[in-house]
């Protein structure tokens, strides 16, 4: 019951993102549009419009840059929605690099473990540089 929740709650951000980025309404070919835009199937489509699965990792990954959202707003509604736009230094698009690297059932840990120290009060002491 868990997993249905969340997924018709993935849809509802992925309709929205949808909207966001003028992809045709609901009954009028947004599935089709969307299967263009992600090279899936129109059924792969539905799916994620109507909350019955999740993209891949990797898919998901696709959707979020596509969106101009946070991955983990996307995938559970966590967090700001949109992209909050950093300077890409040499540390920053090396961890980018990496992160898209890493296999898919090592993503979340992945996030989760850098979320703790992405927060000033929970993680280490921060001095403001990037290097």
């Amino acid at each position: 019951m868990k997993e249905s929740a969340e997924k018709q709650a993935f849809a509802a951000r992925f309709n929205e993102i949808c909207d966001d980025k003028n992809v045709p309404p609901k009954g009028k070919a947004r599935q089709t549009e969307v299967s263009k835009i992600f090279s899936v199937s129109q059924k792969g489509a539905r799916k994620w419009l109507e909350g019955e699965g999740f993209p891949s990792t990797d898919r998901a990954i696709e959707i979020a840059k596509w969106a101009g959202v946070q991955f983990e707003w996307l995938m559970t509604g966590r967090g700001p929605k949109k992209l909050t736009h950093y300077p890409m230094t040499r540390q920053r698009e090396h961890l980018f690099t990496l992160s898209e690297k890493l296999p898919e059932d090592k993503v979340a840990g992945a996030v989760t473990f850098l979320s703790v120290y992405a927060e000033p009060t929970s993680g280490p002491e921060r001095n403001g540089t990037d290097g």
